[in-house]
């Protein structure tokens, strides 16, 4: 069976309960992971919370996780980058699932990892490479070449 954390009211982590449900099979172009590792993220939390600002919040019951590690149990038609039995990490939408044995991932955001890799670091690498992404590239213009202290630096107190 396929176990999860399920939020079906907001407020402090006790509101969080561990509940079975069926595993999911994949559809076109979905894989579908058995999580070793999933991390906690600050927008866990506020949806935890009910924290999120107006017309934000996801419908509940809910299960939280954007990002997670694991291996690969099954692909829907279409998937090619990942097979059975292929170790990866991946990132998801609201709604991904992380906090369950199982996640159903579109395949754009998977990826497969080396066996030197471990679950927990794989599993905490997705959003933070985003988070850096945005901040140096779409916010500070980084370019080929520069350093994050030259990008600090063109950049003023913004990122300060």
């Amino acid at each position: 069976m396929n176990h999860k954390v399920n939020i079906t009211k907001t407020g402090n982590p006790d509101v969080m309960e561990v509940v079975e449900h069926k595993i999911p099979s994949p559809a076109d172009n979905e894989v579908l992971v058995r999580n070793h590792a999933t991390a906690v993220n600050f927008i866990d939390t506020i949806i935890r919370r009910g924290e999120m600002p107006e017309g934000m919040m996801p419908e509940l019951p809910f299960i939280p996780g954007v990002e997670g590690a694991g291996v690969v149990e099954a692909v829907g038609e279409g998937v090619t980058a990942v097979k059975v039995g292929d170790r990866v990490a991946w990132m998801g939408a609201l709604g991904a699932g992380g906090y369950s044995t199982h996640s159903l991932i579109p395949e754009p955001y998977v990826v497969k990892i080396s066996a030197k890799t471990d679950f927990t670091t794989a599993s905490a690498i997705p959003v933070n490479a985003m988070t850096a992404y945005h901040v140096l590239v779409n916010l500070g213009h980084a370019q080929p070449g520069q350093s994050v202290r030259d990008v600090c630096r063109r950049s003023g107190p913004t990122f300060r």
